[in-house]
């Protein structure tokens, strides 16, 4: 049995505030080396709801000691964020291209007909917003990797695929690749505008970070007025001490 995930890749919001997100959290760079510091990231989602958008380091874990476990992803471009096509890529694998979903067409101009993406078909989105922030498949027989038209036969493989206006992408992988792997549109405007989020696989299989690896803890630390906090970034043996955007001393660790 598949274990199965929903991402929704959109531009979900209102009263003008509709940033890129997935499942309604834009993404929040981490301020350090998450995969050597991940003690360190700092997620912040706590104000994020399946009715709301928020900013935060959004992940998601797959923990898997398995490396036969397969996992499904749903990926999904629906709800009152949808409107471009997105280019959905995923580090650290190559995926199996197991379904697309696509909205409803007028066979006179090519248009989209209002009210038929597949949030009004296979998917059903439980918030009052339909922002679809935890969407899931109206027919629930379909869950857990049991949709009904799958393709076996030869399933195109890729790392990379265009999530449809108003549908969706169901892609297989096995979670055989430890490590923190980036989500993301590969439209650079709708990534860098918050449509990302990482997957951290398996963390206890991760390869061990070597000990002279520079850790050099979080690079932003304000305390609300503007102006930087006292911050020791150690990097290889320099000591940095930071104070007000200014450099006072530099000495030997």
């Amino acid at each position: 049995m598949a274990i199965e995930r929903f991402y929704n890749f959109a531009f979900p919001g209102e009263n003008g505030y509709t940033p890129g997100s997935v499942n309604g959290h834009q993404f929040l760079p981490p301020t350090v080396a998450a995969y050597a510091e991940w003690n360190m990231v700092e997620q912040n989602c706590g104000d994020c709801s399946d009715s709301s958008i928020c900013e935060c380091t959004y992940y998601d874990i797959i923990d898997n000691g398995n490396t036969d476990q397969v996992y499904q992803f749903v990926m999904t471009n629906i709800g009152n964020g949808a409107g471009w096509s997105h280019p959905i890529h995923l580090h650290g694998h190559s995926f199996y291209v197991m379904k697309m979903g696509f909205a409803s067409y007028s066979q006179d101009d090519g248009k989209l007909i209002a009210n038929r993406g597949q949030d009004q078909q296979d998917i059903i989105c439980n918030d009052g917003k339909n922002f679809c922030n935890n969407a899931q498949w109206r027919n629930s027989t379909w869950s857990n990797g049991n949709h009904p038209t799958l393709n076996w036969d030869n399933p195109p493989q890729k790392d990379t695929i265009i999530v449809p206006t108003g549908g969706y992408v169901v892609i297989r992988f096995k979670a055989d690749n430890p490590g923190l792997w980036f989500f993301h549109c590969h439209i650079d405007l709708h990534n860098t505008n918050g449509m990302g989020m990482m997957i951290n696989e398996s963390p206890s299989y991760h390869q061990k970070v070597p000990d002279d690896f520079p850790r050099c803890k979080s690079y932003i630390v304000n305390n609300g007025d503007g102006r930087f906090l006292n911050e020791i970034f150690r990097l290889l043996n320099i000591n940095v001490y930071i104070q007000n955007h200014s450099i006072p001393n530099i000495e030997k660790a």
